[in-house]
């Protein structure tokens, strides 16, 4: 209550909450009965957005009701998650009472978590959902597994990980990434943890090729989004008239990448818009090939081109805005300083206007955040950077392998997965790594834990659940 609390008058000035990314998009797919349902965006999450809406108008007559009641009703569910890792951090970790306080204060007051609180963007309770797997991942650490003795504990596991799969497609990925070294880490409840994220994922994907299709939902995807990253690095090659490539695979280059003219270092939005993602794959092995032979020849091309898309991702000097980004580094106000022309007659497109209660604020949290004003902040400045986050994330991997907590690497490995999937991504956006923010003080907390052996003196009692 006290986070929520924290959370409200931030609700109150952008009211009925931060409406913008995809979300019109994923409104008009429930509201619009000439728009269909896809998969271009998280099912689940259009239901739970949509639906509240759609409540709205039933129930109110009025779509901002029914986005107010989404925000609320995620910003209770985010406040319950923030809350129960402080209770992790006190009771599990065994840390002093300020570490605690200091954690709930960062999630009450610290602007990222009371904006993304409520933005109707898929990625917020989707690193609820991984935040809350992470917890429980802390609290089989300290037990020494023993927690999976519980049924309960690890139906609640599954079902976390079942939500994030269903939120977010680069969640598979990073558990599959992670889920070796879970099964070493937990390897004395190797059978439960395996049949854990066994399970997760074939609901996943029953649901995503199964259940979807049988709902009569379309199948969509962005297209090229995989790729983004070759993509680009050709682009920057063709680009190069110092690059070592014959007139054969410039022209191979072109034809896979039409828009190579448009080429920008850190987005690749133009380097896949043009993208024939069928035909590439129709001679994946002879494209690969190609692809691969340039590289092999233009080293120092391809390995700037990946740190400049990712230099957001790592490094903490990075300056935002990112004038090649359509979007702000925060979004609190779709239309605030880009121009942009809502459209008003595309049943793909439902759009929601603010009815803010206090305007006044509404104009300056808006131009402090477009403005990117928190840079000139110092010290302070360094955590709203994914970079300075992603280095104290590795820190605490590094010191939790010198200390030989081992057991502790567990929470770590899901976030840091995600973000190896995110920097193949076309672009650096903070709420595609939201987690790394979310759950840092209980990265904090896993720093500052004070046992040799990574383990409780008490960890062989009976576990209270």
């Amino acid at each position: 209550l006290i986070i929520f609390g924290c959370w409200l008058p931030w609700l109150l000035v952008s009211f009925p909450g931060v409406y913008g990314y995809d979300s019109a998009y994923q409104v008009a797919q429930v509201v619009n009965d000439g728009t269909p349902l896809t998969t271009h965006h998280p099912p689940l999450h259009t239901f739970l957005l949509g639906g509240s809406v759609l409540v709205g108008l039933n129930v109110f007559g009025s779509e901002i009701v029914g986005l107010a009641i989404y925000s609320v009703a995620q910003m209770l569910v985010m406040s319950s998650i923030c809350s129960s890792c402080c209770c992790i951090l006190r009771f599990d970790l065994k840390l002093d009472r300020w570490i605690p306080l200091l954690a709930l204060s960062f999630f009450g007051l610290f602007p990222l978590c009371a904006i993304f609180s409520m933005s109707a963007t898929k990625d917020v309770l989707f690193a609820g959902s991984v935040l809350a797997l992470s917890c429980m991942l802390v609290k089989a650490s300290i037990t020494k597994g023993r927690v999976f003795l519980s049924p309960r504990y690890v139906i609640a596991m599954t079902v976390c990980m079942i939500a994030s799969l269903l939120l977010r497609n680069n969640m598979l990925p990073a558990v599959l990434l992670s889920a070796p070294l879970l099964l070493v880490i937990f390897r004395k409840q190797m059978k439960v943890i395996a049949a854990s994220i066994l399970v997760a994922i074939c609901v996943g994907l029953a649901t995503t090729n199964i259940i979807y299709p049988l709902a009569g939902i379309e199948q969509g995807g962005l297209k090229g989004e995989m790729y983004s990253v070759p993509l680009s690095q050709l682009a920057r090659v063709v680009n190069n008239e110092d690059a070592s490539i014959t007139s054969d695979e410039e022209l191979w280059i072109k034809a896979t990448v039409p828009l190579w003219e448009l080429y920008d270092a850190r987005i690749a939005d133009n380097a896949k818009a043009a993208f024939d993602k069928e035909e590439f794959e129709e001679n994946l092995l002879y494209n690969v090939k190609m692809y691969l032979e340039i590289g092999i020849k233009n080293p120092g091309e391809y390995t700037n081109q990946f740190l400049d898309m990712t230099a957001g991702y790592w490094f903490p000097g990075k300056v935002f805005r990112d004038k090649a980004a359509f979007h702000p580094y925060i979004l609190w106000d779709e239309t605030y300083g880009l121009g942009l022309d809502v459209p008003e007659d595309r049943e793909d497109f439902e759009w929601i206007e603010r009815s803010s209660l206090f305007p006044g604020a509404d104009e300056e949290v808006s131009e402090w955040i477009y403005n990117c004003d928190w840079q000139q902040i110092p010290v302070v400045s360094l955590f709203f950077s994914p970079g300075f986050v992603l280095w104290c994330w590795l820190f605490a991997l590094a010191f939790v392998v010198y200390r030989r907590i081992y057991a502790l690497l567990a929470p770590l490995l899901i976030p840091l997965a995600i973000v190896l999937t995110c920097m193949l991504g076309p672009l650096v956006q903070p709420r595609y790594v939201y987690i790394l923010f979310l759950a840092l003080p209980l990265v904090i907390g896993i720093l500052l834990y004070r046992d040799d052996d990574g383990f409780r003196p008490d960890a062989e009692k009976e576990v209270v659940l």
